[in-house]
């Protein structure tokens, strides 16, 4: 028999598992789906041009003179001449269709002329309301935000501020961009190379909206702030409209996406996850990092990526590693809705413990407080115990898993109410340890230990036990079938 919550729990059980239901509901209208490869609605590879043509023979409209930037086809590529010119560098667009759901791609070469130059911000892209640009004195590529009108600049209308680092890239080398975008989703992800998740990702982008862009239109342009001249190269732009991909089913699931956060060395997962047969090609691994040295004692981290629409659609699991998700959003709010969506399609979200997740890390007032099969009790949960509780199977499925008879302990504990709905699978000593509630075709575990203290003598600690990767891997991949 499994460990509930008395029935005095239940009437407050219910009226949680219709608000479940609701946000079942709603994250249904907005869930982040793969994307489809659609058709072709704009296409330009500049090859039927002669060499020397200016891009506007092309049909492009070249709002520029000679001081600012040239746009001149060579060798079936499009060269563009940026000169210094700050804020009125100039600029070339085309129309194309609006589209609401797409994907923009091409190649360019970031200084394949006067890389000497090249120590400021030159060549611009934009789409609808998607803006970037190079950046040649940090070697990236990045995104920025309009400004109003009153602060536009003459002849450019937008202004290059409010901008967000996308990925590093190389000069005089080219390299491969997509840039995928959902207008009713306001999502936009960055692709450099052929890596299987985003350089970024924009959870609440407008990607249409501004007048000037409501036609539809794709914009290269150049900032003129640079040293002197220099050359950027541009080719094989597509701009494709996509299709909805169908809701992967249980085969198409086979991802397990690890979010390594505090504690991950002492949890040392990812050797588990591949010794119980998980493939490292299904394996992808996001790693919290330090963001910047705080100038007040507060943490400042950063997830080093975010996944991408394709690898949530494909997670059988999200495992969130003693994960904070915050402060300053290290796990987005729309990557959260992202979760608790997959989790309601089919995934199993697994969440294990430690003195930086849950209620020290900023769950409360989240989506993911709603979906968790415990009620969080805020930041000082977690209860460093004096002498180790032993931890012991609360089912007899969990008795089966593994070998029990060295009693593995715990000394820190999230000291958390378990929900009515929800079963517990392992205790620690009479407390809750590992907890897990069905949601929608999904399933969520929350473990709630931690690998604080260090068993010097007497029985293991769980995290240092044998046995360990083991369990460790089937809670992590388990359906939580009977």
């Amino acid at each position: 028999m499994t460990d509930r919550i008395p029935d005095a729990g239940r009437a407050a059980g219910s009226h949680r598992l219709r608000a479940l239901l609701v946000l079942g509901s709603l994250l249904a209208l907005t869930a982040p789906r793969a994307w489809a490869a659609g058709q072709a609605l704009f296409e330009e590879n500049f090859d039927r041009c002669k060499d020397g043509a200016a891009l506007s023979e092309l049909g492009w409209r070249v709002v520029s003179s000679e001081p600012q930037s040239t746009y001149t086809v060579r060798s079936g590529r499009l060269h563009v001449r940026c000169q210094r010119a700050p804020y009125h560098g100039g600029f070339a667009e085309v129309a194309v269709p609006v589209c609401r759901r797409g994907v923009l791609e091409f190649d360019a070469n970031v200084a394949i002329e006067g890389a000497g130059n090249a120590d400021g911000i030159g060549l611009t892209l934009d789409l609808y309301n998607i803006s970037t640009f190079w950046h040649d004195y940090c070697r990236d590529w990045r995104r920025y935000f309009p400004e109003p009108v009153a602060k536009r600049m003459p002849g450019f209308t937008v202004e290059p501020v409010g901008h967000k680092s996308i990925g590093k890239v190389e000069k005089g080398q080219w390299a491969h961009y997509k840039v995928y975008f959902d207008t009713d989703k306001d999502r936009v992800e960055y692709y450099i190379g052929n890596l299987p998740d985003p350089c970024y990702v924009e959870g609440e982008a407008p990607v249409l909206g501004r007048s000037e862009y409501q036609g539809g239109c794709l914009r290269i342009g150049s900032f003129g702030l640079m040293k002197g001249p220099v050359v950027y190269a541009l080719d094989n732009l597509v701009l494709r409209g996509l299709d909805q991909a169908e809701e992967p089913g249980p085969a198409q699931r086979r991802l397990a996406l690890l979010f390594q956060g505090v504690s991950f060395p002492q949890y040392n997962l990812k050797p588990a996850l591949l010794a119980a047969g998980l493939k490292e090609t299904d394996l992808r691994v996001y790693m919290l990092d330090f963001w910047r040295a705080a100038p007040y004692p507060e943490n400042m981290f950063k997830l080093d990526q975010l996944p991408g629409s394709d690898s949530l659609a494909g997670a059988k699991a999200i495992i969130l590693v003693d994960m904070p998700a915050g402060p300053n959003q290290i796990l987005p709010d729309f990557l959260l809705r992202d979760f608790a969506q997959q989790v309601h399609d089919g995934a199993h979200l697994v969440v294990l413990g430690g003195l930086f997740t849950l209620g020290k890390g900023r769950f409360q007032n989240t989506v993911m407080e709603k979906i968790l099969p415990v009620t969080l009790d805020g930041k000082w949960e977690v209860r460093v115990q004096k002498e180790p509780l032993p931890v012991v199977a609360a089912s007899a499925k969990m008795a089966g898993i593994v070998d029990w008879s060295a009693r593995p302990a715990v000394y820190g504990l999230h000291q958390v109410e378990v929900k009515p709905e929800a079963e517990v699978l392992l205790k620690a000593g009479d407390r809750p340890l590992l907890v897990r509630q069905r949601l929608g075709r999904g399933l969520v575990t929350v473990f709630l230990g931690t690998t604080c203290g260090e068993i010097r003598s007497g029985p293991p600690a769980l995290w240092q036990w044998q046995e360990w990767p083991r369990l460790a891997s089937f809670l992590a991949l388990s359906d939580g079938a009977p």
